[in-house]
């Protein structure tokens, strides 16, 4: 244990002390909000106009906490996250720093503390820039003197909590996704650049997936080929936040068809076997390659 809390502590120092890609990529969300938010009490403490608009807007503190995880989940927040984790990973090859460091025997904890450390450094910049938007928010509710309840006046707390708490999961695993994208490109290609666009290359892929299946059922009807969408990262992702949200998944609609949601422990599986696998197969790489040269 004293050995993987060092090595956790190494991790974050890296992470932290690469000053650019930490604030470019991650930092900017928290200090982004926090700014945002500095602007608009400006603008309500000197503008009637503006704390009218608020009035109109209606504030709720339960929107503020659960945008930035609409953003995370986002296909731009999932291309931040691969680039941050492109420069984490392959900036150990192109910096020669995996050379000076590891002994065979420590190869899997260290990439497997790589992973845990780069999550949990997005993870709790995403969750500060939630709490930022909250209490923002809640000020410039005073100021400009609406109410700032939840927008679900039946809405129990500890419902909230939950649909909170599954938001951030799937956040979580958009991120480990993510990571392991461009961890699998940096064992392979060694470069930033590569890791990135593999990253965007896969991501692009997963995209532009249902409109492939629906041409190849249009040219040679085959509907439940359609059904490939379903083992995706992205259908399930979304598939799990709208199970969270709605109590039910998507029906997927192309063309002619429709297709029911899939059970939301059918997404939680597919998103699991994703994961396992792509960090197994980046674990299996990094213990066999050559490094020192």
């Amino acid at each position: 244990m004293p050995d993987l809390i060092s090595l956790f502590r190494a991790e974050w120092r890296k992470v932290v002390g690469n000053r650019l890609a930490s604030m470019f990529l991650v930092l900017i969300f928290p200090a982004g909000m926090a700014g945002s938010i500095v602007l608009l009490l400006i603008g309500a403490l000197l503008s009637a106009d503006f704390r009218h608009s608020a009035l109109i807007q209606h504030l709720y503190w339960t929107d503020a906490a659960l945008s930035v995880w609409a953003l995370v989940n986002s296909e731009v927040g999932r291309i931040i996250e691969l680039a941050f984790a492109a420069i984490v990973f392959a900036g150990e090859y192109q910096w020669g720093t995996w050379k000076n460091l590891i002994p065979r025997s420590q190869r899997v904890a260290l990439i497997l503390i790589k992973f845990v450390t780069l999550v949990v450094f997005m993870m709790l910049a995403f969750i500060a820039t939630s709490i930022i938007a909250v209490i923002g928010e809640g000020l410039l509710a005073a100021v400009s003197g609406v109410s700032y309840g939840m927008r679900d006046a039946s809405q129990s707390l500890l419902e909230f909590a939950g649909i909170y708490v599954l938001d951030a999961t799937v956040a979580l695993a958009s991120i480990l996704i993510a990571c392991s994208y461009t961890a699998l490109a940096a064992m392979i290609t060694r470069s930033i650049l590569g890791s990135v666009l593999f990253g965007l290359l896969v991501t692009f892929a997963e995209t532009v997936s249902l409109l492939a299946l629906t041409l190849l059922n249009a040219l040679f009807h085959l509907p439940d080929i359609i059904k490939l969408y379903f083992l995706t990262p992205e259908y399930n992702l979304g598939n799990i936040k709208d199970w969270a949200e709605r109590g039910i998944g998507p029906t997927l609609r192309v063309a002619d068809l429709a297709f029911d949601p899939q059970p939301v422990g059918f997404s939680i599986g597919i998103i699991l076997i994703w994961v396992i696998t792509l960090v197994g197969v980046t674990v299996y790489l990094f213990r066999r390659q050559d490094i020192t040269t």
